[in-house]
């Protein structure tokens, strides 16, 4: 009932903000990852290769609406395998430069993965470039719908990255150094280094490889681990 009501309630702001301007785009993004590694917590998920999709709609005015899921194609994992579904409602926005993505979202993991549904409201920036490189900041708070699993006390997680962009031939190739922590450990808890570079297929569809680099700088956060793998997006434009 809760994921309706999440849904229901998104899918009603999209609604009342497309009756005055009257555009919606459509993105579809599917992917593969070699291990599951939440990109802001760096903990890892899964160890084994998962399947990744999300779809999202975004109104002209920024508001938008994102529905992600995950499926394991293996047995060895951290947890157990299951499947992953989760449902963002927020809007981005402009400000000086400075892209601001902010909103509300609904956790809905496997029951024995990471300790439950959870609430997140969360906030992005990413600043203007200078000398070719951009930075960014994003945080979270996580608070725990159940009340009763263990450390579901509130938990800011943040990151914040540098990413700058250099030419390989015709071939722009993005690195994106960053680090992650949060106040339940109260320190920075992992580094990485992520390489990119996107090929354009027909002039619409996006693939996007990329290999990660993480390295865990304590033992503070559960989970967080050394750790390199491989993610390849797709990102195909549907309306």
């Amino acid at each position: 009932m809760d994921r309706l009501i999440c849904v229901l309630v998104s899918l009603t702001l999209l609604t009342q903000a497309q009756a005055k301007e009257k555009m919606i785009t459509g993105l579809w993004d599917v992917g593969y990852a070699s291990s599951d590694v939440f990109s802001t917590s760096g903990s890892t998920i899964y160890r084994k290769p998962v399947f990744q999709t999300w779809l999202s709609l975004t109104n002209k005015t920024g508001l938008y609406v994102k529905m992600f899921a995950t499926i394991s194609i293996k047995e060895e994992v951290v947890t157990r395998p299951g499947d992953e579904a989760d449902f963002f409602t927020g809007f981005t926005k402009n400000l000086k430069g400075i892209d601001l993505d902010t909103g509300y979202a609904r956790y809905y993991p496997h029951d024995n993965n990471t300790g439950g549904d959870t609430n997140v409201v969360y906030l992005g920036t990413t600043f203007p470039a200078i000398w070719k490189v951009k930075s960014y900041a994003s945080g979270e708070i996580d608070m725990r719908a159940d009340r009763s699993i263990k450390a579901s006390q509130p938990d800011l997680i943040y990151q914040v990255g540098l990413k700058p962009e250099i030419k390989l031939g015709r071939r722009k190739v993005v690195i994106d150094f960053s680090a992650g922590g949060s106040s339940r450990s109260g320190t920075v808890n992992f580094l990485r280094l992520a390489v990119s570079t996107a090929h354009t297929i027909s002039g619409a569809i996006d693939i996007t490889p990329q290999i990660n680099f993480q390295r865990k700088l304590n033992d503070l956060e559960p989970g967080v681990e050394n750790i390199v793998w491989v993610t390849i997006d797709c990102l195909l434009p549907m309306f």
